[in-house]
């Protein structure tokens, strides 16, 4: 395509974004306000957290929800002409109401002055108060996302939920990023998930949007959160009913393309007297399948060009299958002794099987004329099981739930093994004349890991102060190994078995305190004593470190007038590397690839310093510096012998950069609700290749848009994207993609039956291609489809009876929380 014919194009897209976000901002603009202050009638002191609900008069339709600050003041912002009502909520109180107030062009603004409103003189048995949440809320280092608040989340999983919440962004590879960062620590209740790659995405496809209560995004995570991973936290509360009775959901989806997804599942709640239990149960069936076509070309020793080609032809390209299905459950109970003792078991498990199929059809090209070609058929076994267990017991020294001390024991397993046959044909020319074939079968199994955290953590409360600290330590073992026949005989040298060893003791504290009315200042240091060990069996090699690191953080936020708010963090993180990273047996089990290992990979290091922006949960705004030493990459050697590529982790050298990201979410119209976010990273890296001092620009960026539309009420009309744009990586440049999506969900039943549809990559595009150029002039370039236009349908029902409204207990673990009971919820 001609470059000038590029740039123009690129140009009226970002001239058409700066448009409509001007036009989004100028419909958000001109809008009516209604504010008021909340005191206690006999006290006449200022109430805090109150909860503020706005109503329309016509149908006593939810608008939208606010907490009262500091000083009792709460305020709805940005309210269409029309006709409302306020419902104050406070747990003890009375239900106050307003009379009717009429927002339009003579009275845009009310300020309902000094609310008094009463102590219940007795409590009413049986009376449900329906209460919604805030959408979001801001704690220091984290933004809160209320999932029962969200106006789509009905009917989703957890996967399409992450891509609503403001500063998640997943890539096309499915790579989950915060703040346009990898390497992102998933938490489910606030205990590590021990979940990653594949297993951690089916997790989240099978996880339904109506089991979570809320997400964390923990930018700036405090000295209690372990010190690994470069980027920020996600944090999943798993939704608890603390009222007394009974509750359920059931739900089935289908998703229909080149590839097949269903899920199924139910969800069980539970009280009664001092005991809290829920269940979920999801099964899963899957089918994939995906296509790619790579070319390598390079100049070998006698100075012709080689290039090495697999799926040329359009009849090779759709060559990969895979199928399966899957069992994820979980269990959660506790029990609540009295009002300062409770303790509880959580529980969660599944189990994988799985089968595949793929062909390569590879041409070797010696200066762009056929020489040779090969073909390659493999057909796959797989199964894996995972268990997780956690317990728990809490005290609390006051019934404030202000001053406690918590001690946490998790158990996590996991097994799983795989079977591989693969059959190689070799031809001259062009799959002309056959002259060799022969067959592998290779076996991973046992892949067993065993993980074991013991944590002891305590926090108080004085007033404008606060004080936690604990100490944890965790024991990570694994233990794998595979074995390779070539015609039915066992190639020693192929045989694999490393065994993985990592001990981790942590202790840390951390003090935050109010230092006037607008500021809170938070620091903290965690303390890490490492040891790593690793053994290649088979090879009888041996290696293993001790080191000890300080992991510094220090926060402040100001919270300004007119709902603005201001933080600035600097946070110390570590990357350790993948104990697969550590294994330095050479598996040679592609014809063309060696893969080895690095025992002496030294971790990352990273020094964090961010400025973040918000204004009224409507707009966020966040830059941030990042220096990064020791830096794993993957290196890659070719041998213009023999066309052998050799990929091995190294720490290749420095990295830096800076990043930013803005996130709206503005209510166009009553009906109209628009989500974006954009977000962008530049840096450069500094490395050692082949000998060399390398430097090398990298960046990239993205934009996700959502824009929804309330239609009669209980119907809602949903379009939303996600586009990548061109990146710059270490050895190369990807090109952009855009992907376009709509559905149109409907709440039936009085809300308890909820139907949805949708079409996903509706261009039909969902592709991903590279171009890379490496050092030794050697170049790689592809093009892989892992997603067609796809119909989905969902459909989920809620079923339940409730005898008396209790006050939610405080979650444990919050970061930098009020020490106050939550609200209830639905």
């Amino acid at each position: 395509m001609d470059t000038n014919k590029t740039e123009s194009i690129f140009s009226k897209k970002r001239l058409f974004l700066s448009l409509f976000i001007l036009i989004s901002i100028n419909l958000a603009a001109q809008r009516g306000s209604i504010s008021g202050t909340v005191m206690d009638e006999a006290e006449k002191q200022k109430l805090v957290y109150v909860s503020a609900f706005l109503f329309d008069a016509k149908d006593s339709s939810f608008v939208k929800a606010e907490l009262t600050d500091g000083t009792g003041f709460f305020k709805f912002d940005l309210l269409y002409d029309g006709q409302y009502y306020v419902q104050l909520f406070y747990s003890m109180y009375e239900n106050w109401y307003s009379e009717t107030l009429t927002l339009n062009s003579q009275q845009r603004n009310y300020d309902l002055g000094v609310i008094y409103i009463k102590q219940k003189t007795n409590l009413l048995g049986g009376v449900e108060v329906v209460y919604m949440k805030p959408l979001y809320e801001e704690q220091p280092g984290k933004l809160i996302m209320n999932v029962e608040s969200h106006p789509t989340a009905a009917g989703d999983n957890l996967f399409e939920l992450l891509r609503k919440t403001p500063s998640v962004t997943i890539d096309n590879d499915e790579n989950i990023l915060v703040n346009g960062k990898s390497g992102v620590n998933l938490l489910i209740n606030n205990r590590p998930s021990k979940l990653s790659g594949e297993e951690l995405i089916n997790y989240l496809k099978t996880t339904p949007a109506d089991m979570v209560d809320k997400i964390e995004i923990i930018n700036s995570p405090s000295a209690k959160y372990d010190a690994d991973g470069s980027a920020g936290m996600i944090n999943i509360q798993i939704k608890r009913d603390d009222r007394l009775g009974f509750n359920g959901s059931v739900r089935s989806s289908a998703s229909i393309s080149k590839n097949f997804y269903s899920n199924s599942g139910v969800s069980l709640n539970f009280r009664a007297g001092k005991w809290i239990v829920s269940t979920n149960y999801n099964f899963g069936l899957r089918q994939y399948k995906s296509g790619s076509r790579t070319k390598t070309g390079y100049i070998d020793a006698e100075g012709n060009r080689i290039s090495i080609a697999q799926n040329d032809l359009e009849e090779e390209f759709w060559s990969s299958i895979s199928k399966g299905n899957s069992h994820h459950y979980s269990l959660y109970t506790e029990y609540q002794m009295n009002r300062k003792n409770s303790f509880g078991i959580q529980y969660y498990g599944g189990f994988n099987k799985g089968s595949s199929e793929s062909a390569n059809y590879t041409r070797f090209y010696v200066n762009e004329s056929i020489d040779s070609s090969m073909s390659r058929v493999r057909e796959g076994l797989n199964n894996s099981q995972r268990n997780y267990l956690s317990l728990f017991y809490r005290h609390d020294f006051d019934t404030a739930q202000s001053h406690y001390l918590e001690l946490n024991f998790d158990y996590s397993q996991s097994n799983s093994k795989s079977e591989n046959l693969n059959l190689f044909d070799y031809y001259y020319w062009d799959f002309n004349d056959h002259y060799s074939h022969f067959s592998r079968k290779s076996y991973r199994y046992p892949q067993l890991s065993n993980s074991y955290t013991l944590e002891a953590y305590y926090e108080r409360n004085e007033g404008e102060y606060n004080f936690e600290a604990g100490i944890k330590n965790s024991l990570d073992q694994n233990d794998t190994k595979s074995m390779n026949y070539i015609e039915d005989c066992l190639i020693e040298n192929m045989t694999d078995h490393y065994i993985y060893f990592e001990n981790i003791t942590a202790g840390y504290f951390s003090i935050s305190t109010q230092l006037d009315k607008m500021t809170h200042f938070r620091a903290g240091i965690r303390g890490e004593l490492s040891y790593i060990g690793g053994e290649q069996v088979t090879a009888s090699l041996r290696n293993s470190s001790l080191y000890f690191d300080l992991f510094p953080t220090a926060q402040f936020n100001f919270t300004l007038p007119k709902k603005n708010r201001v933080n600035i963090s600097y946070h110390s993180r570590i990357s350790r590397p993948w104990y697969d990273d550590l294994n330095p047996f050479v598996d040679i089990s592609e014809q063309l690839s060696i893969s080895t290992g690095n025992p002496y990979l030294k971790p990352e290091y990273s020094q964090n310093f961010s400025l973040g922006y918000s204004w009224n949960y409507m707009l966020f705004f966040n830059v941030g510096y990042y220096y990064t030493i020791n830096a794993i990459n993957y290196a890659r050697d070719l041998d213009p012998q023999t066309g052998i590529t050799t990929r091995y982790p190294q720490n290749i050298g420095k990295r830096q950069g800076v990043n930013g990201n803005i996130s709206f979410n503005i209510p166009l119209r009553k009906w109209w609700n628009l989500n974006l976010y954009t977000y962008s990273s530049y840096g450069k890296s500094v490395f050692t290749y082949q000998n060399k001092i390398e430097t090398r620009n990298v960046y990239h960026q993205g934009l996700f848009f959502s824009q929804n539309f309330t239609v009669l009420k209980n119907y809602t009309l949903e379009m939303s994207g996600y586009y990548s744009l061109p990146s710059q990586g270490e050895w190369g440049k990807s090109k952009g993609t855009l992907s376009l999506n709509a559905g149109l969900r409907a709440r039936l039943l009085n809300k308890k039956l909820t139907i949805g549809f949708s079409v996903g990559n509706i261009l039909n595009n969902g592709s991903y291609s590279w171009n890379y150029q490496y050092p030794d002039h050697s170049t790689s370039e592809g093009f892989s489809v892992w997603n067609t236009r796809s119909y989905s349908l969902r459909i989920s029902y809620n079923f339940g009876k409730y005898f008396e409204i209790k006050n939610k207990r405080l979650k444990s673990g919050s970061d930098g929380g009020t020490g106050q009971p939550s609200p209830p919820s639905i």
